[in-house]
């Protein structure tokens, strides 16, 4: 399994209806050993996890829109979290190409401040663990 798996995992759940739980950090010594420094987390989460989820952020865009938006509501958000082989089918994508490819897509980049502000609560709750775990 990749070693980025588990912050994929764990910031996937700020687009789902569960959302980020601070108790999803059980597994944060291991996320602790993967990456010694917050600099080596922050570059996975910011190219890599907001770069891969910035395109679902900015569909949800259309949930204003009255009639496409309605059929958005129905299903906005998934009420469970997203499976583990299907995380690692999108994540085997995503690094298949170089990620700097990624962000020629110009809709990429208006999704990617949508899904920082979705992500925002589990950043802090990360960072706040970095910064307990080095006092």
């Amino acid at each position: 399994m990749n070693r980025h798996f588990l912050v994929w995992k764990i910031f996937s759940s700020a687009w789902t209806e569960n959302g980020f739980d601070a108790q999803d950090l059980t597994h944060f010594s291991e996320i602790k050993q993967n990456y010694p420094h917050w600099s080596d987390l922050r570059t996975v989460i910011y190219r890599d996890v907001f770069g891969y989820f910035a395109l679902p952020s900015f569909c949800m865009l259309f949930v204003w829109i009255p009639i496409v938006g309605s059929l958005f509501l129905i299903a906005a958000l998934p009420d469970w979290e997203f499976e583990n082989t299907w995380l690692q089918r999108k994540m085997q994508k995503w690094y298949a190409i170089p990620w700097w490819m990624h962000y020629l897509n110009p809709l990429r980049w208006i999704g990617y401040f949508i899904a920082f502000g979705m992500a925002y609560r589990v950043i802090n709750c990360l960072k706040r663990y970095y910064k307990a775990e080095n006092i």
